[in-house]
């Protein structure tokens, strides 16, 4: 498991084995070509139920978790993902 923080402080834990997935691959071209759809299936591909819980809780206003909110979140995620293989 690989542990991210957020600039916004939360703490992430993500199984590493989540990029060997064609269906993850599948959701990123779908996002990509403008399936908004695709955003909730690629939290859960990466994150995993639990932790997509998490993340949504954390954005969450007045009840509702803004999608505007979660497309950055993951491309943080992303981000931290990547920062980690680079210094490792």
């Amino acid at each position: 498991m690989k542990k991210i923080v957020l600039d916004s402080g939360l703490n992430l834990e993500i199984d590493e084995s989540f990029s060997d997935d064609m269906e993850l691959l599948d959701a990123l071209i779908e996002s990509d070509e403008g399936d908004a759809l695709a955003v909730s299936r690629i939290c859960t591909k990466v994150l995993g139920k639990t932790e997509k819980k998490k993340l949504y809780d954390s954005l969450r206003e007045n009840g509702r978790v803004p999608v505007t909110k979660v497309v950055p979140a993951i491309k943080e995620i992303f981000e931290k993902l990547g920062e980690q293989t680079k210094n490792s």
